[in-house]
């Protein structure tokens, strides 16, 4: 892994101290998360036997990166399951298929959530979940606390929701290209021809996937559903959980990222 310093030099490092790991992929995702200690966190799914067969597990984990002590561990653990009121309820068993697609036999199943997390800028991993809308904490040490339930007034689904999700399913992609001496380059391509859903459920979730960011005053900021072309809302949400405050921002901006005092839009 190459880093970038806070002066824009670069860095190559992050080799495990434990000789047995040299040869194993640390980071299996595209996306890593870090806190200001330098630890790496990236999702890391479980898998069970089925009939002689290894399947993906319900549940997942985060697996960090302590690169101080050379230490790779997994700590807390989540639901990893596509939650719609056009889907049946999550099963009690430890395995799962994949993707909302796969749980629906009918076609694309639109505007699913799923369980999700985030890392404050002392390690502390914030799991939040859809049913019901709440906030679980991990510490770095491992200790769990629970908020309270948020509550909140699902969103009806309207005309304008159906016309933004037929837009984005209509977007192109990135893609990466392989050829067979395993070079790869990156580009764009059209996405497979629309589908129309089937069923489209009555109300939308509390929040949609990719909602969560940490800011650095250790508040956590959830993006909301709203109405079809209403400004991007966030709720603020404190370390007991608890909403502290709601953010619009302006139309057609959505939040990026932040500053000590500032917000980047």
């Amino acid at each position: 892994v190459v880093m970038i310093t806070a002066a824009g030099v670069s860095k190559e490092g992050l080799r495990p101290r434990d000789r047995s790991l040299v040869r194993v992929p640390l980071f299996s995702r595209s996306k890593v998360y870090a806190d200001a200690a330098g630890r790496l966190y990236e999702d890391a799914e479980r898998t069970v036997m089925d009939n002689g067969r290894r399947v993906l597990a319900d549940s997942a984990g985060v697996r960090r990166f302590d690169r101080a002590r050379g230490r790779v561990d997994t700590i807390g653990s989540y639901r990893r399951v596509v939650r719609s009121p056009l889907l049946p309820p999550p099963a009690t068993g430890r395995k799962r298929e994949p993707g909302p697609v796969a749980a629906s036999r009918s076609g694309p199943v639109p505007f699913v959530s799923m369980d999700q997390w985030a890392v404050a800028p002392d390690g502390t991993i914030a799991f939040v979940h859809v049913e019901p809308y709440r906030v679980r904490f991990v510490a770095p040490s491992g200790q769990v606390r629970e908020g309270p339930p948020i509550p909140y007034r699902p969103e009806p689904l309207t005309a304008g929701h159906k016309a933004r999700y037929k837009t984005q399913s209509q977007a192109m992609v990135l893609a990466l290209t392989y050829t067979r001496d395993g070079q790869s380059s990156g580009g764009r391509r059209n996405p497979r021809p629309y589908v129309e859903p089937a069923t489209w459920p009555d109300v939308l979730p509390p929040f949609l996937p990719e909602a969560l960011q940490y800011a650095p005053d250790g508040t956590l900021w959830v993006e909301r559903t709203v109405a079809a072309g209403a400004p991007r809302r966030y709720d603020v949400i404190d370390r007991t959980g608890r909403v502290t405050r709601r953010v619009e921002v302006p139309l057609d901006t959505r939040v990026v990222g932040f500053g000590v005092r500032a917000v980047y839009l």
